[in-house]
């Protein structure tokens, strides 16, 4: 009998150390909005594996979760072998940017009934870049703007109309007639910043503008050259 019961306990300790994954830990929380801390519905988060803190994008997904009508959620985390740090990835849309939390398996066993993960809102954004001169020229027109200190081309798709000359790089333009419109999101209430660098007859010129973009308005800036 004692023959039989240390065969079991090996048998089990050799098939444990082979599955890929070491138990299951209960998770609880909500998505919240960044500056408002209102609960935000219907959200979804995919959960994958992360090596480190600042890991991002090397995991693999394990998982997801969507928050109920009142911003919660409930999730029983599949810990994986050889695995200490997981990314809630809490996807973004038109209304939210995505935001990544990752976690280490010692904060989440001692938060994990009370996690919080935030998320910041957007809203629309419109640059309008008009020439001044209907002749063709030598002017080459470059376009970068972030908000709250992001670059913007990362912070969401952008889309750009534009009825003038423009080089393959479609955030720079040659020529004169130019009248575009670059279509964007950025953050709601946080400062934005469009650079504008002009070259003209060997001359450089930087101007910069400064806006603080508000929710459910036609935000738009215009730059004339």
């Amino acid at each position: 009998m004692k023959y039989f019961i240390v065969t079991i306990f090996f048998l089990g300790t050799l098939l444990a150390s082979c599955s890929p994954n070491r138990g299951a830990l209960k998770l609880e929380g909500k998505v919240i909005d960044r500056d408002s801390d209102v609960p935000i519905p219907g959200r979804t988060i995919i959960v994958l594996t992360a090596k480190t803190v600042a890991d991002f994008d090397s995991g693999y997904v394990i998982g997801h979760i969507v928050t109920d009508s009142l911003g919660g959620f409930s999730y029983n985390l599949q810990k994986v072998r050889n695995v200490s740090f997981y990314n809630f990835l809490v996807v973004g849309d038109n209304s939210y940017a995505s935001s990544d939390n990752v976690l280490g398996l010692t904060e989440l066993k001692r938060n994990g009934k009370f996690l919080s993960f935030k998320i910041r809102e957007l809203t629309d954004l419109s640059i309008k870049i008009v020439s001044l001169s209907k002749q063709p020229n030598n002017d080459i027109l470059y376009v970068n703007w972030k908000s709250d200190k992001i670059d913007g081309k990362t912070l969401y798709p952008y889309k750009v109309e534009n009825n003038g000359l423009i080089t393959t790089n479609r955030l720079k333009w040659a020529g004169g007639n130019i009248n575009s419109e670059i279509k964007t999101k950025v953050f709601v209430n946080k400062k934005t910043v469009i650079k504008f660098e002009l070259f003209r007859e060997g001359n450089y010129k930087e101007f910069v503008v400064q806006a603080f973009c508000k929710a459910d308005v036609n935000n738009t800036v215009l730059f004339k050259y």
